[in-house]
């Protein structure tokens, strides 16, 4: 399929996370970077949207996004897939609206609410997030919106004629797991002929605005959101690129062609930020455990209370945390409540009614930490 007559995914066009005034650059990046990745030991729920009826898929359209999650299942990572039927019980939502592309909001950017405008003079027909109390259309100020139930679209149009189009969904899952787009590696050394890659992404069939193209292919991502330091042309995440839009590497002026699949370093991408193995350790009730993490990295601790009532399980220190609280019910995980910022300073605070001699398991991933890493410390009480 000709690159001028196929559809590409766009990932949507993030707000970047606000900081207090005088908030120190590198920190505020690592933050921005990290803060889109699960904690290990997360089970994402999806299902597959059935109403209003223009969004709804064949079983055929189904299976090929099931072929997706198992994927990157069989990778072995520390991230389960679970299908329900629910909207309200699932993470993942996918939608198969016709001529709307495929894209998906990137890891726990699924997790916010997200908005599309109604007004049909608005150039864009990207979803959109917004904390506003009244949000607005970020392109045309628009107030005419609604609620998108959608965290993933798979065009049903357009899927079918894909060459591989298990291919595509596992893409978008991989989104939805925090990856980025592989050609916007900062070491791919990818030097465009930026007027072709205009023209060809802003005309038919994809119809992109300039901050689209910019965002899914031009810009260069931070070097803290790739593992290791080297670009992968092979990825499940890489475009497939023709002649005429790349001037350097000379290798790659006749274009970027994929092998397809999930490539070996796709693999330890995703077991770097998800190992499929991960020791959890005991943590006893009302005694402060030193985490001892750096930035991106992660620890999980299990606990039984001594009895029913409500705990505060929280972190401290000059620290930036995410923290997500499980129930281990016959083995599987039962995600009961997460929390980013309600601590003081950036750490997490969860407070929830706890069961007697149930079994928890609190897991960490570290954002920032100002100090050193044994300053930042977790209490569950």
């Amino acid at each position: 399929m000709n690159v001028r007559n196929r559809i590409y995914c766009r990932t949507p066009v993030t707000p970047e996370r606000k900081f207090r005034l005088g908030f120190p650059a590198g920190p505020a990046r690592a933050i921005q970077v990290l803060r889109t990745k699960w904690v290990p030991g997360t089970v994402l729920p999806y299902c597959f949207l059935e109403e209003p009826a223009a969004l709804t898929g064949n079983d055929e359209l189904k299976l090929l996004a099931r072929k997706g999650f198992d994927a990157w299942t069989n990778v072995g990572i520390g991230i389960a897939f679970e299908e329900v039927s629910d909207p309200s019980a699932a993470k993942i939502r996918i939608g198969f609206k016709e001529d709307d592309g495929y894209w998906s909001w990137v890891g726990r950017d699924i997790l916010n609410t997200h908005y599309l405008c109604l007004n049909p003079d608005c150039p864009s027909y990207d979803p959109f997030e917004s904390d506003a109390t009244t949000p607005v259309c970020p392109v045309c100020a628009s107030k005419d919106i609604e609620v998108d139930p959608r965290t993933m679209n798979l065009d049903r149009a357009w899927l079918p004629l894909e060459p591989r189009p298990y291919d595509v969904a596992t893409h978008e899952i991989g989104h939805s797991l925090g990856l980025p787009h592989e050609h916007q590696s900062p070491f791919a050394g990818i030097e465009w002929d930026k007027e072709a890659v205009y023209n060809t992404f802003m005309g038919p069939p994809n119809y992109w605005t300039k901050e689209v193209v910019d965002s899914n292919i031009l810009d260069k991502l931070d070097e803290r959101e790739v593992v290791g330091s080297t670009w992968d042309p092979d990825s499940i995440m890489e475009y497939e690129f023709e002649e005429g839009l790349i001037l350097r590497p000379e290798q790659f002026q006749a274009g970027i062609f994929p092998a397809g699949g999930i490539s070996a370093m796709d693999r330890e991408w995703i077991q770097h930020w998800y190992p499929p193995s991960f020791v959890t350790e005991a943590i006893s009730l009302n005694i402060p455990v030193v985490l001892n993490l750096q930035p991106g990295k992660a620890r999980e601790f299990a606990f039984s209370p001594l009895e029913t009532r409500p705990h505060d399980i929280q972190t401290f220190g000059e620290s930036d945390t995410v923290m997500v609280l499980f129930e281990e019910i016959n083995g599987r995980r039962h995600q009961l409540d997460a929390d980013d910022d309600s601590g003081e300073n950036r750490n997490a605070h969860i407070l929830h009614t706890l069961n007697a001699e149930a079994r928890y398991i609190l897991s960490i991933r570290m954002y920032w930490n100002w100090t050193t890493p044994s300053d930042a410390a977790v209490k569950v009480w």
